[in-house]
C-alpha cells in the first residue's frame, strides 16, 4: 500500500514539473500519455488496496469482537452440560450468561454492520440509496410502495444524508407497522437550499394526535384515511422541521 501511495506521490510530482515547461512536442506528449496512463493506474490500485484493507479491518474487528463472545458462550455451554446432574441451578446460571455473551455479541455484529452499510451508503448518491431502500422494504409488504424523487437533484452533505435516509426509514416502518396501506410513497424534493422528504399513504391514518409530533400515537380512523408526514433537512444552521396531516383518500395515493 505505502508502494502504490509513493508512486501515486511521484505521478504528482512529475505532473507539477511538467506544467512550468513549455507547450511539449511529440515526445513530451507521449511523456504526458504515460504519465497519464500511469496516474490512472495508481489510483485503481490505491482504491484496490483501500478496499482490501476495509475488509482485513472488519475481520479482525468480528475476530476480536463476536468471535470472543461466541468463544465465551461456547465454552460456557460445554462446562453447563457437565454440571447438570451435579450442580443445576450453577449450569442454569452458566447458560443465562452464556445467553447474554450471545445476545452482546449479536448486538456488536448489528453494529459493525450498520457502521459498513453508512460507509457504503456514503459512497452511493442518495437516489441509489433510497431506491435500494425503498427495494428491501418492498419485498416486506404487500403494500405497493412508490420513490418520487426531484429530476436533477442535488447530492446533499453526508450528516443530512444519513438524517434523510434515517427519517425514510422510520417513516416506512411506521407504516408497514400501523397503517394497514395498500399504497405508500415516498417523495424528495430540494428546495432552497432544503430537502422535503414526505411520505404518504392511504392506510388507516391517526386521529387525536398533534399534527406536528413527528411519532404521533396511532388511533384507528377510517380506513383508506391515509396519512403524510413530511420532514424538512435544512442546512446545518436551522433546525429541521416536521408536519403531518390526515388527508382524504382521493388526496393520498389515490
Amino acid at each position: 500500500m505505502a508502494f502504490h501511495r509513493a508512486q501515486f506521490r511521484r505521478g504528482i510530482l512529475r505532473v507539477l514539473r511538467i506544467r512550468g515547461r513549455p507547450p511539449p512536442g511529440a515526445a513530451g506528449a507521449r511523456e504526458s500519455q504515460q504519465l497519464l496512463a500511469e496516474l490512472t493506474s495508481a489510483q485503481g490500485r490505491l482504491r484496490d488496496l483501500a478496499v482490501m484493507e476495509e475488509r482485513q479491518r472488519l475481520a479482525r474487528e468480528m475476530h476480536d469482537a463476536v468471535g470472543h463472545r461466541l468463544t465465551a458462550a461456547a465454552v460456557l455451554l460445554e462446562g453447563a452440560g457437565r454440571l447438570i446432574p451435579s450442580e443445576p441451578a450453577r449450569a442454569i446460571r452458566m447458560v443465562e450468561t452464556s445467553r447474554e455473551q450471545v445476545r452482546q455479541g449479536l448486538d456488536e455484529l448489528r453494529a459493525a454492520v450498520s457502521a459498513l452499510r453508512e460507509r457504503a451508503q456514503g459512497m452511493q448518491p442518495l437516489r441509489d440509496v433510497l431506491a435500494a431502500l425503498v427495494d428491501v422494504y418492498a419485498q416486506g409488504t404487500e403494500a405497493h410502495i412508490s420513490l418520487d424523487l426531484q429530476a436533477e437533484l442535488p447530492e446533499p452533505e453526508p450528516d443530512r444524508k444519513t438524517v434523510i435516509v434515517r427519517t425514510a426509514q422510520e417513516a416506512l416502518t411506521n407504516v408497514q407497522k400501523h397503517a394497514a396501506a395498500t399504497r405508500i410513497e415516498l417523495a424528495l424534493r430540494s428546495r432552497d437550499g432544503s430537502y422535503v422528504l414526505t411520505c404518504r399513504d392511504n392506510g388507516r391514518g391517526i386521529t387525536g394526535a398533534r399534527a406536528e409530533s413527528p411519532r404521533p400515537t396511532p388511533r384507528p380512523a377510517p380506513p383508506g384515511t391515509g396519512w403524510e408526514t413530511s420532514v424538512r433537512v435544512p442546512p446545518r444552521s436551522a433546525a429541521a422541521s416536521i408536519w403531518s396531516r390526515c388527508p382524504m383518500a382521493e388526496h393520498c395515493c389515490a
